[in-house]
């Protein structure tokens, strides 16, 4: 059982390998890549679309509640069996459930504008440490080239 665990392990590390060097030459190939793909756009997506989720809930009218009861017993010597049915259904006055959709909508008006604004930090941090990583790789390269 472990020989086919570490066998399968194996094989599967043989496909995940790093990127051995930078494909970016400049800052908007770098800003276009973030732009496309990334973890950041993911979890700012995931975050969007759980946000979007609330305004299908706040839609939803309730569901009606069943009730049912069953006695049996013994009443003088006779069985007595009863049954009881009971239909709860909740209607709702004074436009409460467009209240609810607005609250919804103020809600997701507000966490988009968080997850952009994290989005914008995250972009802006990756670009700062792009900018970082090009200054080093001019002074690496100066210092080669006034070593040699």
């Amino acid at each position: 059982m472990y020989f086919y665990i570490f066998v399968i392990s194996i094989l599967l590390s043989a496909y995940s390998s790093a990127q051995t060097k930078c494909e970016f030459k400049n800052i908007a190939d770098f800003h276009k890549q973030l732009e496309m793909i990334g973890p950041a756009l993911d979890v700012a997506t995931k975050r969007k679309e759980f946000v979007e989720s609330s305004k299908e809930l706040a839609k939803q009218r309730p569901n009606p509640l069943l009730d049912f009861e069953s006695l049996k017993g013994d009443q003088f010597g006779i069985a007595v069996n009863t049954y009881t049915l009971s239909a709860k259904h909740i209607i709702e006055f004074g436009s409460k459930r467009d209240k609810r959709i607005s609250r919804a909508n103020s809600f997701i008006n507000l966490n988009s504008r968080q997850v952009e604004y994290e989005l914008f930090r995250q972009n802006l941090n990756n670009t700062i440490s792009f900018q970082k990583l090009a200054q080093l790789d001019l002074t690496i390269k100066s210092v080669e080239e006034a070593i040699f």
